[in-house]
C-alpha cells in the first residue's frame, strides 16, 4: 500500500538570481510527532542485525470479521431461560513481534487468535456456529492509528491473514489496510484507534542489574478497529443470498466473485508487552 510521489522542478536560470535575492523565505514544515516506542536492552544495540523479541498477552471485547460475528458459545440458561456467552475464543488473545530500532514511530505485534467461536447468518432467522483460529499482524503508529498485514514475525501452519473456519466452506481474506482508511493519506493527524499506556516493575537481587535502574517496562495497547474489510471469494459451497436489512450485510461485487464487507470490528487489548530481557515502551510528545 505504498504511493510514488513525484514532484519535478522546472527553472529557469534566467531568473535564479533574482529568485534568491528577492523571494521571500518561507519556513520548513516540521514533521508532527506524537510520541516515540522505544526499547532498551542493556549491553545490546538493538539493530536490524541484532534485534529485540517482544510479546504479550490480552483480551477480546468484541470481533466481528466479514459474515462472521464472534461471540463466544451461544447457550441458554435453563433456570432464567436467559441466552448465555462463554468467552470469544477459548484461548488467550497472545502476541509476539520484532523490534530493530530503540525508537521508532511504529511498533508491530503478530496477534494470535486461537479457537475463537462465532456464529454466520443463514437467512430466515437461522446461524450456524464455526470455529476459526488466524494471525492478523498490526503495525501500531505513535499517532494512534494502526496498519493490518502480513505479520513480521515468521508463522508456522496456515497462511496469515486467512480465516478458515471449521465447520465453514468460506474462507474470509482480510486485505492490507489502515485503520481507519484515512491514516494512510493523513499521517499527520491524530486519531482514536489506539491508545498506549506503560507499566513499570521494579526488580530486585540480580535480576536488578539487568535493566536500567533496576526497573522494567512494559508496554499496553488498547485498541478499537472499525470498519475492518474483508473478503470472502464465492463458490457452490459458499453461496451468496442477499438479505434485506442483513446484519452485517456484505456486498456482492461482480468483477471479482467476492462478498465484500466494510462493517468489521475488533475491541481488544494486549497488556504487558514485555521485551526479552529490556525494556519496552512509548513516550508521548511533550
Amino acid at each position: 500500500m505504498k504511493t510514488l510521489r513525484m514532484t519535478i522542478v522546472v527553472a529557469i536560470a534566467a531568473c535564479m538570481l533574482a529568485a534568491v535575492f528577492a523571494a521571500p523565505s518561507f519556513a520548513v514544515k516540521e514533521p508532527v510527532i506524537f510520541g516515540k516506542f522505544h526499547a532498551k536492552i542493556l549491553g545490546q544495540t538493538i539493530s536490524p542485525t541484532s534485534q529485540g523479541q517482544t510479546k504479550g498477552h490480552g483480551s477480546i471485547s468484541e470481533m466481528r470479521i466479514g459474515p462472521y460475528k464472534f461471540t463466544g458459545e451461544k447457550k441458554n440458561n435453563p433456570k432464567t431461560h436467559q441466552l448465555e456467552f462463554g468467552p470469544i475464543c477459548e484461548k488467550e488473545l497472545t502476541s509476539k513481534g520484532l523490534v530493530s530500532e530503540e525508537v521508532s514511530e511504529t511498533f508491530e505485534q503478530a496477534m494470535y487468535f486461537k479457537k475463537c467461536i462465532g456464529y454466520r447468518k443463514l437467512g430466515g432467522g437461522l446461524e450456524e456456529p464455526v470455529i476459526a483460529s488466524f494471525v492478523i499482524g498490526v503495525k501500531f503508529a505513535s499517532n494512534f492509528s494502526a496498519e493490518l498485514g502480513e505479520p513480521e514475525v515468521e508463522i508456522h501452519g496456515k497462511g496469515p491473514l486467512v480465516i478458515k473456519a471449521k465447520k465453514s466452506f468460506c474462507e474470509v481474506t482480510i486485505p492490507e489496510q489502515f485503520i481507519p482508511l484515512q491514516a494512510e493519506e493523513h499521517p499527520e493527524k491524530e486519531f482514536e484507534s489506539a491508545s498506549y499506556t506503560n507499566e513499570e516493575e521494579t526488580l530486585e537481587g540480580g535480576k536488578a542489574k539487568k535493566y536500567e535502574g533496576g526497573v522494567e517496562k512494559k508496554l499496553d495497547i488498547e485498541m478499537l478497529f472499525k470498519k475492518i474489510h474483508a473478503n470472502v471469494k464465492t463458490s457452490p459451497q459458499c453461496h451468496y443470498t442477499k438479505e434485506e436489512n442483513g446484519e452485517n450485510e456484505g456486498l456482492f461485487n461482480p468483477d471479482t466473485g467476492e462478498v465484500e464487507y466494510k462493517s468489521g470490528l475488533l475491541e481488544a487489548e494486549l497488556e504487558e508487552i514485555t521485551l526479552k530481557k529490556g525494556s519496552v515502551w512509548f513516550e508521548p510528545a511533550a
